[in-house]
This record gives structure tokens, sequence and C-alpha cells, in this order.
């Protein structure tokens, strides 16, 4: 782990990096592994729970299946979740997460340095936006040197 360093893939939102490409942030490798979006994405979130909501008017789910690995080197574990992960787009706004149940697995473990991991997050955006890309921002990381961009489409 200690001969791994960050690179500047996806460091810009202009230049989002693409899918299912390995993202070394501080501590952390990402990938987007699959991403499904609009009706398809709303029938899985209503599967993982009867009780999901679909979308405010006007917007529309997007599913991402992520794999993590922590590769911190200090012996200590840390957690990543969904509320790391936003999305953005053509419209030049960060989306909140919406309030549901993601599907399982779900993205929310602790790792120890070396582990890996991989679950779903749910974020939104507006009907038809184009240029989405998932926002890596761990919620940990004041300095914003972790922030990343991930292409969705």
């Amino acid at each position: 782990l200690l001969s791994i360093s960050p690179s500047d893939i996806g460091k810009d939102r202009l230049y989002p990096a693409p899918k299912n490409e390995i993202l070394i942030t501080y501590g952390w490798e990402i990938a987007v592994l699959e991403s499904i979006r609009g009706a398809e994405a709303l029938v899985k979130v209503q599967e993982s729970n009867m009780f999901n909501d679909p979308p405010d008017a006007g917007m529309e789910y997007i599913v991402v299946r992520i794999h993590v690995r922590y590769i911190g080197t200090d012996d200590k574990s840390v957690n990543i979740s969904s509320s790391d992960f936003k999305s953005t787009g053509s419209a030049n706004t960060v989306y909140d997460n919406p309030y549901v149940v993601s599907p399982e697995p779900s993205l929310d473990i602790t790792l120890y340095p070396g582990g890996e991991y991989e679950g779903w997050v749910v974020v939104q955006a507006a009907e038809g936006e184009t240029g989405v890309s998932l926002v890596f921002d761990p919620l940990w990381d004041f300095s914003g040197d972790s922030k990343r961009y991930i292409s969705l489409d």
C-alpha cells in the first residue's frame, strides 16, 4: 500500500474519469462498475424497499455499483458509505442524495488497510440531464484533495 500514490484522474469536474477506470485518491481506490438510470433504476430502488418513494417531479434515480479498496497505511478502520457520493451534470448543480434504501449490498462498510468491498449507492439528477458524473467527496476530507468525478454517461 505504501507504493500507491494518488492520481489526477477525475480531479477536474469538466474532465471526469470514465466508468471502470480505477481512481486513486488519498486513501481510496474507487471504480464505478455499473450504473442504471431512469425507469430501470426506479424499479431497482422500489424493489429494494417497498417504502422507497419515487423521485421528486423532474428528477430521476441513478443506481451505481461501486468497488472500493481502502489503501490508507495507518492501521485503523475507515468507513465509506453512500453519504460520500453525490451527483452533478450539465445543469451545474450538485444534487443531494435521495432518502431511499439502496439495493443490497449497499455501500456502507468499515475497512482496514487493504480491505475491499462492492456495493450500491443511489444518487439523482434531473430527468434527461446530460454529462452526469458521480462525485466522490468524503466527509472527512476537509482539504478537498480526495474529491473525484466519474462519468455516468
